[in-house]
């Protein structure tokens, strides 16, 4: 009897996951994203899913897998600081789209974690391009100006992607959104402040109204939640500065193609920006005063930057758009470092999780891409990628349809009498 509970709790000290093997990963050039610092020759130790050592002349753990770098950079895994993946498909095709309101009272309660797919195809695409974490945001609610609430996800190989629902509170002001509410900005800007301040004054007076509200607006008012500002103008980045002042909320501007003129305010008051960094010419009447080295304007006046990307590439391109956005914004001016900082640490302080990730460190999570070179060029990729300890497939359903159906030396090959050319690992998981 005695031997039969000896051997029963050897098999569950081996198969528990909390006894997995730790991983090291060795021979790395290690940008850690604290200052400045790039580790070379460095070992990186994985424990479950967090970095348990990093450093030179770090022993590997007896029984460890051992993952060696060859000398090629070691970064945190990416996070897109506004995107709407998980939420959209195929644009044109209205059943695959879940990031807007059209009709109803839906505004301040409209929260995009219902609509969240894990299984989406982009999502297996964007981790293939070094994404590990994204803030999701929403298209626009029936009640502007709010838009609703975003959410931020870890990109897992597998079921659940979401993270931290009601992570921060959005609204648009100015360009076509305008005519939805009066024909004017004004409108919209008094709108935004008259609830700002009646949910004040009802937290002020204790009344029936001041707990905790679907809405979110009690939790940006205490600062412990941003409130994310669609603004492109100068005068609308003015005025959300002047929400920071009035009423002492945490702000985050998302687009910001004027942004640079009020770069030394922006720094002053702590708000990071989102910025579109292909807006490098006005793509509207909000954006005269675009230009290609924003962020690096930005950036030298000590203001907080993450990146997005438009177009098809706010969620199709998840990972490859704001990573050719800062190699973009290096050309014109950005210092490489503040330029992978803009894909980590910033949002990651941006949309508060940096208390588990943005840095490779000891405690963080471990969200790690081995890059093939530079990660800020365009043809560099990934070659091994952990989420939170685990090892996901960089293998996107695009690798699978161009392994299946390109051409080789004979021609094309009908798929379905060369299926067994297939490795069963090979299977698309998004």
């Amino acid at each position: 009897m005695k031997i039969i509970f000896v051997l029963s709790a050897l098999f569950i000290s081996v198969w528990s996951p909390a006894f997995s093997a730790p991983i090291a990963i060795i021979n790395a050039r290690a940008v850690t994203m604290i200052g400045d610092e790039i580790i070379e020759n460095a070992t990186i130790i994985i424990r479950d899913d967090r970095i348990e050592a990093i450093g030179t002349g770090i022993a590997v753990p007896v029984g460890a897998r051992v993952i060696n770098a060859d000398g090629k950079f070691v970064l945190p895994g990416f996070m897109n600081g506004a995107t709407q993946l998980g939420l959209t498909e195929i644009n044109s095709v209205s059943g695959t789209v879940d990031h807007t309101v059209t009709s109803g009272d839906l505004g301040l309660a409209f929260d995009i974690q219902y609509g969240l797919n894990p299984n989406s195809t982009l999502i297996g695409l964007a981790r293939s391009d070094g994404l590990a974490r994204a803030m999701v945001v929403p298209g626009g609610a029936a009640a502007a100006p709010f838009e609703g609430q975003g959410a931020t996800i870890t990109l897992r190989d597998r079921g659940k992607i979401l993270d931290h629902p009601h992570a921060a509170l959005f609204a648009r002001v100015g360009g076509a959104s305008s005519a939805s509410v009066g024909g004017s900005r004004s409108a919209q800007w008094k709108i935004l402040r008259k609830k700002l301040q009646t949910a004040k004054r009802d937290i002020e007076q204790g009344t029936e109204d001041a707990v905790p509200r679907a809405d979110l607006l009690d939790l940006v008012l205490d600062g412990r939640k941003p409130l994310a500002i669609h603004a492109s103008r100068e005068s609308d980045i003015r005025h959300a500065l002047k929400l920071v002042d009035d009423f002492g909320i945490r702000v985050v501007i998302i687009g910001g193609a004027e942004s640079w003129r009020v770069a030394d305010e922006i720094a002053d008051r702590d708000i990071g920006i989102v910025l579109d960094a292909y807006a490098g010419q006005p793509n509207s009447f909000d954006e005269f005063g675009a230009r290609s080295d924003s962020a690096a304007i930005l950036v030298a006046a000590g203001v907080k930057v993450a990146f997005m990307a438009t177009s098809i590439h706010y969620s199709h391109d998840a990972g490859s758009g704001i990573r050719d956005a800062a190699g973009f914004s290096v050309a014109f001016g950005l210092p490489w470092s503040e330029a992978v900082r803009s894909l980590t640490t910033y949002p990651a302080e941006m949309w508060g999780v940096s208390n588990v990730y943005g840095t490779l460190s000891e405690g963080k999570s471990a969200d790690i891409t081995i890059w093939s070179g530079d990660p800020l060029e365009p043809l560099s990729m990934p070659e091994f990628m952990l989420i939170e300890g685990k090892e996901v497939s960089l293998t996107s359903r695009q690798d699978i349809l161009t392994h299946r159906y390109a051409p080789a030396n004979d021609g094309f090959r009908p798929a379905y009498l060369r299926r067994d050319a297939l490795d069963a690992n090979d299977e698309p998981k998004h």
